[in-house]
């Protein structure tokens, strides 16, 4: 995966120099790059597949999801439920089906991950023009996800003459 980084202003002369300040905490098998790419940044992420070490999943919740809930939560899905509810009892399935549907749908609810680390107070902070591709970052295996972090681009600008 690649993207690019470009600072919220343009250069307003040729002595400013484009300054990086980031951070990035991986997992094992997931490496990051960070390159100079003139008044921007390009940011390289390689996952191997083979020694990537996968987070477990979040905790898990069942849930049994009904009429009302799902009214609550969308009320055009809670229509299309109770059109099903009604629509089993004309088609067929009569009142099992109904008695099924009355029931709610069981389902898995995850509790959502935190990125978080012990090394999140660290950062970076450089020249982009020194970016040469040895790019710092931090090895997790606690943190959940195969990448996280920021990055910020600001310039230093030189002082005017006078």
């Amino acid at each position: 995966m690649s993207y690019t980084v470009r600072p919220p202003s343009a250069r307003n002369g040729p002595s400013d120099q484009l300054i990086a300040t980031f951070h990035f905490t991986v997992r094992s098998g997931v490496t990051v790059q960070v390159v100079n790419a003139g008044d921007a940044v390009s940011v390289y992420v390689v996952m191997n597949g083979n020694i990537n070490k996968r987070a477990p999943l979040p905790t898990r919740h069942e849930i049994v999801v009904d009429r009302e809930a799902l009214q609550k939560m969308d009320a055009r899905a809670g229509e299309l439920y109770l059109a099903k509810e009604v629509d089993s009892g004309i088609n067929g399935s009569g009142v099992i089906g109904t008695f099924l549907l009355s029931k709610g749908v069981p389902t898995d609810r995850y509790d959502a991950p935190v990125a978080h680390s012990v090394h999140d107070t660290e950062s970076v902070r450089l020249p982009v023009s020194s970016l040469i591709g040895n790019t710092p970052f931090s090895v997790d295996d606690g943190q959940p996800f195969p990448i996280y972090g920021q990055m910020t681009l600001t310039w230093e600008r030189a002082a005017p003459a006078r």
